[in-house]
């Protein structure tokens, strides 16, 4: 069976699908570096970290406040001491002495996830 070109069903659906494969490779070439570069910058990537940072600590306050009066009204400990063992409260660091991790508090915040997302891509891609 012929097609109104005179071209064989089989060989008009291969010269579709060349055509078709043609178009896919223009689009990448022309869209990837425009995908590349719709990552963030080195400079936004730092200001979307000092951002997360600053909206942690400000949820962490009130919680680490409170941890710290809970342990000075069990007036087991100096106050000084309880100020001073909450104030890094929620913060990434090694749990007790056995050296596992210990996960940082609030990092599901949505400018954290932003940045953490950023920094992945960025880390993946080598930039």
């Amino acid at each position: 069976m012929r097609t109104a070109s005179g071209l064989s069903i089989a060989a008009s659906l291969t010269a579709n699908i060349r055509v078709n494969i043609a178009a896919i490779i223009a689009a990448t070439l022309v869209l990837l570096p425009a995908a590349v570069n719709a990552q963030p910058s080195r400079a936004e990537m730092d200001a979307l970290g000092k951002e997360c940072e600053k909206q942690r600590e400000e949820a962490l306050a009130p919680v680490r406040a409170q941890r710290a009066q809970d342990c000075k009204d069990q007036q087991l400990r100096s106050p000084d001491h309880c100020d001073r063992y909450y104030q890094s409260y929620g913060n990434v660091g090694l749990a007790g002495g056995i050296g596992m991790g210990r996960q940082g508090l609030y990092y599901d915040l949505p400018v954290c996830q932003d940045w953490l997302k950023a920094r992945d891509a960025a880390q993946a891609t080598g930039r």
